[in-house]
């Protein structure tokens, strides 16, 4: 008689053996799927919190709180929406082993940060083209308007040469006289700027730092949750077993 196994996952037979599939994909990208819907859920709830504490602040002292208790709400609802989303992907998967349901959950956390990531990365690149078109456009009409007046100035030469080399020879060196007093300037600006942006960096630094550990323990923090969950999501009716065939 061929194994025999109870589980509910993806299994393959012959007449020699029975392998179940240990990674359910589907299971994982429903609980990734769960994971993020729940964020959001909790997220807008503590706007909604926050937003309603802040209508009330009187002074800059609460609004100071309200940052620092969205910050502690943003930890605790990507916990839970990761554990959640854990459990989603291990009680789908149907493998009835602690290590397993480990993975899967530890595996919806990954994709949940990938994903998660790349929608801010996308965020900010459609930010940055944004500002880039605008630029651009300004500079399209400034073109246009260069264009229009080349015309008017080549008519005037025709006109009254000797005058128009005149105005032309005034022009540029009016034109050389800005051009070295701005030249002077931005030395100035830029030298004043590389030091101000020492300083700043200085200052910064332990901030960036602090900043850095503290998601480093957020996302440490988040792949034991949805291990967590993971574990608890496992099937508890369902065992596995083998017969071997005598």
């Amino acid at each position: 008689m061929a194994n025999q196994t109870g589980v509910h996952g993806s299994v393959y037979r012959n007449d020699d053996y029975v392998a179940v599939n240990r990674v359910s994909w589907g299971a994982i990208l429903a609980g990734t799927i769960v994971a993020l819907a729940v964020q959001i859920v909790l997220t807008l709830l503590g706007f909604s919190i926050g937003l309603g504490v802040m209508s009330q602040a009187t002074d800059t002292s609460a609004l100071g709180g309200v940052g620092i208790g969205g910050m502690i709400w943003l930890v605790v609802s990507t916990l839970i929406s990761l554990y959640i989303g854990g459990y989603v992907a291990a009680r789908l998967a149907g493998v009835p082993t602690k290590p397993d349901g480990v993975l899967n959950g530890v595996v919806v956390w990954a994709l949940a940060t990938l994903l998660s990531l790349y929608l801010a990365t996308s965020a900010v690149g459609t930010a940055v083209s944004g500002v880039a078109g605008i630029i651009g456009q300004g500079l399209q009409t400034a073109t246009s308007g260069a264009t229009t007046v080349a015309p008017e100035a080549a008519e005037a030469l025709k006109r009254n040469p000797q005058e128009a080399r005149e105005t032309a020879r005034q022009a540029v060196d009016e034109v050389q006289q800005q051009y070295r007093q701005v030249r002077r300037q931005a030395g100035q600006t830029l030298n004043e700027a590389q030091q101000e942006a020492a300083q700043t960096a200085r200052q910064a630094a332990p901030v960036a730092s602090g900043a850095a550990f503290g998601g480093f323990i957020a996302l440490v923090l988040g792949a034991i949750a949805a291990a967590l969950g993971g574990m608890a999501g496992i099937p508890k009716d369902v065992v596995a077993s083998t017969a071997t065939r005598r």
